[in-house]
């Protein structure tokens, strides 16, 4: 199971070896590395996109919460 303060943390921590990259980047990337095909699937198929879109972070991240602990169980 995964939180989203976990993955919050998580993308601060990439963020920091990436500084050129915007925090909506940061977390994407940390999804997509992390999280199989999660990322892509929200970002193309939902239209969730905080690759390009920081003020929708929030949304981006609680549909990764869902989805990731939904495939969990």
């Amino acid at each position: 199971m995964i939180t989203k303060d976990d993955i919050l943390a998580r993308a601060a921590a990439y963020k920091k070896l990436h500084p050129q990259q915007r925090l909506g980047q940061s977390i994407f990337n940390y999804v997509d590395l992390n999280f199989g095909d999660i990322a892509r699937h929200i970002q193309f198929d939902l239209k969730i996109d905080c690759f390009y879109n920081d003020d929708i972070i929030d949304q981006f991240v609680d549909t990764v919460v869902e989805l990731y602990n939904k495939e969990s169980n």
